[in-house]
């Protein structure tokens, strides 16, 4: 993405997390909803990664080695390049696997979010939060949020990527696991200070900070390339 301007991306980010403290201060907002909403970030994540990997089939990567290699240039003035080194997917196994892995890191992190609010019952506690004023806004926003991602990044991106189904297979894993582990961290610190007003302000704003950074890292390092496969 470098050299595309990075300010529609910036806006459309700041706005979408704007709405969750929005209705923390002036909706008076409970905690489980803005875990719900942490949780149908996720999954909008996953349902756009699925819809990549399975346009991305067949796919026109060479079937040899186990693993395939990216590698990205520095950003203006670096030196360093990222290298990232991910399993093969092979195409008969794409969708079953993708939706077995992301189904499975999905339902555990909504376990752990349950479990640090000490809730019981999903069902109702998203029907709660999807009755609160606001929240389909919300929604919407995200849901945005990720098809301007989509559009951009997939099907305005390099050629290539919309013929490689491994490395759209494994985008959502990795740092997004990390973050969603620092929000069920942050949920439990919640229940302990028993503060939810500034714990989920906290969460909100290191969400946001972390988004806007890595879209202006987006904007200003090179594009991802595929290097040849390893054995």
């Amino acid at each position: 993405m470098q050299g595309r301007s990075a300010g529609g991306t910036l806006a459309i980010i700041a706005f979408a997390n704007a709405v969750p403290l929005y209705g923390l201060f002036a909706l008076d907002w409970a905690p489980g909803t803005i875990a719900f909403l942490f949780w149908f970030e996720a999954a909008v994540i996953g349902a756009l990664t699925f819809v990549k990997v399975a346009a991305s089939l067949p796919g026109d990567v060479p079937a040899i080695g186990k693993s395939v290699v990216y590698k990205r240039p520095p950003r203006p003035g670096g030196r360093t390049s990222v290298s990232s080194s991910v399993p093969r997917i092979q195409p008969l196994g794409a969708i079953p696997l993708f939706l077995l892995f992301y189904g499975v890191v999905l339902l555990g992190y909504g376990a752990l979010l349950l479990a640090a609010l000490k809730e019981t019952n999903y069902v109702a506690l998203a029907q709660r939060a999807i009755s609160s004023s606001g929240v389909l806004l919300a929604m919407a926003l995200i849901v945005g949020q990720y098809l301007w991602a989509f559009w951009r990044d997939y099907l305005r991106g390099p050629a290539w990527q919309r013929r490689d189904p491994t490395f759209h297979f494994w985008k959502p894993f990795g740092l997004a696991i990390v973050a969603w582990l620092a929000f069920f961290f942050g949920f439990l610190v919640l229940g302990w200070l028993n503060s939810p007003l500034v714990v989920l302000t906290v969460l909100i704003a290191l969400k946001a900070i972390a988004e806007l950074f890595n879209a202006l890292v987006d904007a200003q390092a090179g594009e991802w390339y595929r290097v040849d496969a390893e054995n």
